[in-house]
Formats: structure tokens, C-alpha cells, sequence
């Protein structure tokens, strides 16, 4: 209260002039002890979240009328006032042998997908890379022998382009691009992720793009009945609320878990995103809504 400040300010102000050395020497340990502790918590407190996000469609873009559109632009502004170095991406749309590592200072963007609008395929998103970063991440995954190697021709997929379309349509924040392993080990992923999550340090973000699920022989479909999809989705969110990683390491024992995810690509961004995360932090749901049904295009924070 004002009262209490008031107070403090009289009893410093009478210490100092009382000419008490001992005292006054207490006062600045005091002091230098309360300036210590706010300066060792405080960065803590400002390290840029993490996030999963199901990307939905190519022309996701295109659709600005939908919730998931703005919503999506909402979290850009969040994302776009945190000055980030960078932001680190891990796709459902690259895989290799061993985990790759977009190394190009203007690696472009491809287009790989078939049967879109015409926009889709005239779209420009001149994102930079950030190649002392992918020089940095290499290192920081074979040190941890995670065998990795760059690649200074990939393109970013729509995994990557698409959505920052949406969120950061400018194209301001450099992007890396970091493959899956085509191992597709649930919890070597999310050591990757651990490991990525220190350069949050760094003021840099480490966002996984997938998708909650991803039932492709539904889609287009007359489904009348999408419960098996609801269960899952359900089931993601609350064990990512509760910390769960066990349970969604082990997500094809869920009932439903196969015919969701028949191919895991699509899944396992989520447990990057999630093995980035500090594991003091809350998970919260940014976005939850349904593409044609059979695609929940569920977002997630951890902060």
C-alpha cells in the first residue's frame, strides 16, 4: 500500500542519516540480496512459450473467415511482440533417416500438396532462415547423439509456411526447419524437444506443426458420426493438461489412437512441442475446433 512505501522510505531515510555504519551495511546487503534474487527469477518468468499446432489444410490461409483464421492471428500478434531471435520448426511434412536441419539463409518455400486453389500455388512467404542457429542446433543434437546433419537445399513445406501465413503474414522472424526421424520414437522426439527447448534461453521458439488427428481416408466425406475422433481429441487435450507424457507416448493403445494417427507424422510434433516446454509450465488449449469433421485442429501453449 501507500502507506507501507511511505513508511519504508522514512525508516531508510532515517538510516541514512543516522550515520550507523553497521546499519547501514545491512541495509545494502539487504538491498543487494533483493536486487540478486529479482535478477536470477526474472528471466525465468519472459521465456517465450511453446506450441503445438494442428495446421489443417494447405489453403488454411484462404479461409480468413473461419474461427481457426482468427484465432491464429491473435496468437501472431502474442507471438510477434515477443521480439524473438528466431523460431524453430518441426513439421509433420519432413522426415529423414536422421534428423535434418534447414542450414539456407533464404531456403523458399514448396508447395507439396495436389488439388488446392490456384492461390495456394501463387503463394509467396519470403521467411529467412537463421543459419549460425542451425549451425548451433546441430551441434547441440550430435553433442547429445542425436545424429543430425544440415541441409542448405530444403525448402519449407506447408507445415511451416501455411501456418505463419496466418500468424505472421509480414514473414519478420527467421525460421529453422528441424525434420522428424523416420524412427518416429515417441520419446526420442521428445528428448529432441528437451534439447531444443534450452535455445528458449535465447529468446528463440520451438513450435511443433501437426495435428491433433489425422483421419485422411474421412475426409471429404459424409461423416455423420465423428465420436471416434471427439474421444481422441479429448483424450489428447486432457493428458497435455495433466503432464501425462506416458500415457501420450502410448497414444496407439487409445482405442481410437490408430485410426486417428495410421501414420504417426502428424502426432509426433506434439511431443517435440511438449518436451520443449519447461516442465513447471501450464498447458493451455489456444484453439480446438474440427476440419470437415475428421481433422481436430487443436492448439497448444505450455507457459
Amino acid at each position: 500500500s501507500n502507506a507501507t512505501m511511505i513508511k519504508f522510505f522514512e525508516v531508510l531515510f532515517d538510516i541514512l542519516n543516522s550515520h550507523n555504519n553497521s546499519m547501514i551495511l545491512l541495509l545494502l546487503v539487504l538491498l543487494t540480496n533483493m536486487a540478486t534474487t529479482t535478477t536470477t527469477t526474472e528471466p525465468c518468468s519472459i521465456l517465450p512459450p511453446s506450441y503445438f499446432i494442428s495446421h489443417g489444410a494447405p489453403n488454411a490461409f484462404l479461409d480468413t473467415e473461419t474461427e481457426y483464421f482468427r484465432e491464429m492471428q491473435l496468437l501472431g500478434d502474442t507471438i510477434k511482440a515477443r521480439n524473438l531471435e528466431a523460431l524453430v520448426i518441426v513439421s509433420a511434412h519432413w522426415t529423414s533417416n536422421v534428423v535434418q536441419v534447414t542450414t539456407a539463409l533464404e531456403p523458399g518455400i514448396q508447395y507439396d500438396f495436389y488439388g488446392f486453389p490456384e492461390e495456394c500455388y501463387e503463394k509467396k512467404y519470403p521467411v529467412k532462415g537463421h543459419p549460425e542457429l542451425a549451425n548451433d542446433i546441430l551441434k547441440l543434437l550430435n553433442d547429445h547423439n542425436i545424429e543430425s546433419e544440415g541441409n542448405n537445399q530444403r525448402k519449407f513445406d506447408h507445415g511451416v509456411w501455411s501456418p505463419l501465413a496466418i500468424m505472421l503474414p509480414d514473414a519478420s522472424i527467421p525460421v529453422v526447419q528441424v525434420s522428424l526421424a523416420r524412427n518416429y520414437d515417441p520419446v526420442y522426439h521428445f528428448e529432441i524437444g528437451k534439447l531444443l527447448g534450452t535455445l528458449r534461453n535465447r529468446n528463440i521458439m520451438i513450435i511443433g506443426s501437426g495435428g491433433t488427428t489425422h483421419d485422411l481416408s474421412g475426409f471429404g466425406r459424409s461423416i455423420i458420426d465423428n465420436t471416434y475422433v471427439q474421444s481422441f481429441a479429448n483424450w489428447v487435450e486432457d493428458n497435455v493438461k495433466s503432464g501425462n507424457y506416458q500415457e501420450l507416448f502410448h497414444y496407439q493403445r487409445h482405442p481410437t489412437g490408430k485410426k486417428n494417427h495410421p501414420t504417426p507424422e502428424h502426432y509426433i510434433p506434439l511431443l517435440v512441442a511438449m518436451g520443449s516446454s519447461n516442465p513447471n509450465y501450464e498447458a493451455h488449449i489456444v484453439h480446438n475446433s474440427y476440419l470437415a469433421k475428421v481433422l481436430n485442429l487443436g492448439v497448444y501453449e505450455w507457459s
